[in-house]
């Protein structure tokens, strides 16, 4: 450790230019190159490599725990946008793998288009492999095809897909579908990318009249400021969404002025791998909109980070900013808890947590609707605003439901969303008086489904 040690003194040497730039002489090949070739006894290049880089690591976790060092010949996380492989994403959870495809990727063609359990690959065992050993399978061959045993959540059933390995593009934005129901996952937040995509997603939802589902469980983080833009499309323009806290100076970040989309309850789908800039989104919304999360409690990563590429093509990830809620709270080291947890074991079965999610949203999301139904547009728009005038309209709106009954269907004026039918029934016995109308409380069980239109 002392002869690394002294070797990490005499390699390493960062210059902080007043451009802003960082520049490091880490020159990790040369460095064991040269020792290779000259030290007394025989050295193992690749070994000391890899030890130079873990002892940079230690060091960098004494000061910040979400620091790293990459090196040029490793996985380079400035842009989580690729894949080299089989298009998955590969991790433990709950005593199990679980193995996600990318969408379009060889898995995803072959029939596995959501979370599965990883059971074996190439014939071995997944969790005797571990980690590192399910890494080597995948990468020992580059032409083979990868036999991977797979199950879908919940189920004891198996199937064998055999995949070839590729390359390509980790899509920033997705819409999903999980037994007829489509949502949204987010995968990361990218750069001028991820803003535009989900907005043309949320229009394309809200005109086919789908309730909003945003699936964020395998979401790390990205650009913390492209999810905070992403906030304003769940909040009214101009509120303050969070304070951004660094060594030098701080900021208040508020919500871009006329990019709200949605105003009714939205389904956010978290889990202890939601990080980061996934954790401000969630942060940013709440005070606001009528969010509800079904999942388990988030990473706890409420910090911005600088990536610098050094000189030699590797990395440097450390911490430069703090991220607070409104009220000036933080979720470092805590995470952000879902209305309705879940275990690790259920976290990604989708169709199971949105079922869930969607039942909360019909429970507590009554709305208080006029008796009569209308057949003119006009009449229905003139008696709105006569209730306006009455009510209080600060955190409530109208929506037009169109609703079956016996095998017809009737356009009705509403007023929500409340809050639980006790709620509702309450507010109904005080408008009856003030207001010579005949009110009704719809809770609607298949809410999500209800043809609402503004």
């Amino acid at each position: 450790m002392q002869f690394i040690a002294c070797i990490l003194r005499i390699s390493i040497v960062i210059s902080i230019l007043t451009a802003g730039t960082v520049q490091a002489e880490v020159w990790l090949d040369e460095l064991t190159r040269i020792i290779e070739k000259n030290h007394l006894t025989k050295i193992d290049k690749d070994k000391l490599a890899t030890e130079l880089i873990n002892s940079i690591n230690r060091a960098l976790k004494k000061i910040d725990k979400h620091a790293e060092y990459t090196n040029s010949h490793g996985n380079n996380h400035i842009n989580n946008i690729r894949y080299d492989g089989i298009g998955a994403d590969i991790f433990e959870i709950g005593g199990q793998f679980i193995i996600m495809p990318v969408g379009g990727s060889p898995l995803f063609n072959r029939g596995v288009k959501d979370f599965h359990v990883l059971n074996r690959i190439n014939g071995k065992s997944a969790i005797k492999l571990g980690t590192q050993g399910i890494t080597e399978q995948i990468n020992k061959n580059t032409r083979a095809l990868i036999s991977l045993e797979v199950s879908s959540i919940g189920t004891v059933k198996t199937r064998t897909v055999k995949v070839p390995k590729s390359r390509g593009m980790i899509p920033t934005v997705e819409k999903r579908d999980a037994l007829g129901t489509p949502y949204i996952r987010i995968n990361h937040f990218a750069k001028g990318k991820t803003f535009k995509k989900l907005e043309m997603f949320l229009r394309e939802f809200k005109k086919s009249k789908h309730f909003i589902i945003i699936d964020l469980r395998n979401n790390t983080g990205g650009d913390l400021y492209e999810a905070l833009d992403v906030a304003s499309f769940f909040v009214p323009g101009g509120k303050l969404l969070v304070k951004l806290v660094s060594r030098y100076e701080d900021q208040k970040i508020h919500s871009l002025k006329g990019k709200r989309i949605i105003e009714g309850p939205v389904l956010f789908l978290i889990g202890s791998r939601t990080a980061s800039a996934a954790e401000a989104l969630i942060i940013a919304i709440q005070p606001y909109a009528d969010l509800i999360m079904v999942g388990s409690t988030t990473y706890g990563k409420c910090l911005s980070q600088k990536i610098v590429k050094l000189s030699d093509g590797s990395t440097l990830r450390l911490s430069n900013l703090r991220v607070l809620s409104v009220d000036g709270s933080s979720c470092e080291g805590k995470g952000v808890d879902p209305n309705i947890p879940v275990s690790n074991r259920q976290l990604y079965g989708t169709s199971f947590l949105i079922k869930k999610g969607l039942k909360e949203v019909s429970r507590t999301n009554s709305y208080l609707c006029l008796a009569e139904p209308f057949v003119d547009s006009r009449k229905m728009h003139i008696r709105a605003m006569e209730i306006k005038e009455v009510m209080d309209l600060d955190d409530l709106h109208f929506e037009k439901v169109s609703i079956g009954r016996a095998g017809n269907t009737e356009q009705i004026l509403c007023l929500g969303p409340i809050g639980n039918p006790k709620d509702a029934s309450a507010l109904k016995a005080r408008y009856t008086k003030e207001l010579d109308f005949k009110f009704r409380i719809e809770i609607l069980p298949a809410w999500p489904t209800a043809q609402f239109a503004p």
